[in-house]
């Protein structure tokens, strides 16, 4: 920023803005949320638009039956980290 001071900003994998991710961030950094804070958000809301992505749903038309299977999302291993047996 001209000021200096932390800005983040998340893209998709075109590399264009997410228009509400963007929207949001902004808000905190007019509220002068800590960059740390806008950082959280940003890393958060990343893998938030990547899971809807792949679930193919839009912003609007999330419900929180994604919400719960975005947790999932989340704590599953990635599929190239090897598993140990049980």
């Amino acid at each position: 920023m001209p000021d200096g001071a932390e800005s983040w900003t998340v893209l998709d994998d075109a590399g264009d803005v997410v228009v509400p991710v963007e929207a949001f961030l902004a808000h905190l950094q007019a509220l002068e949320r800590s960059p740390t804070t806008a950082r959280a958000y940003a890393t958060s809301l990343k893998l938030w638009s990547e899971f809807l992505g792949l679930a193919d749903v839009a912003w609007d038309e999330a419900k929180a039956e994604h919400v719960s299977r975005f947790v999932a999302w989340l704590r599953a291993p990635a599929p190239h980290v090897a598993r140990p047996p049980p």
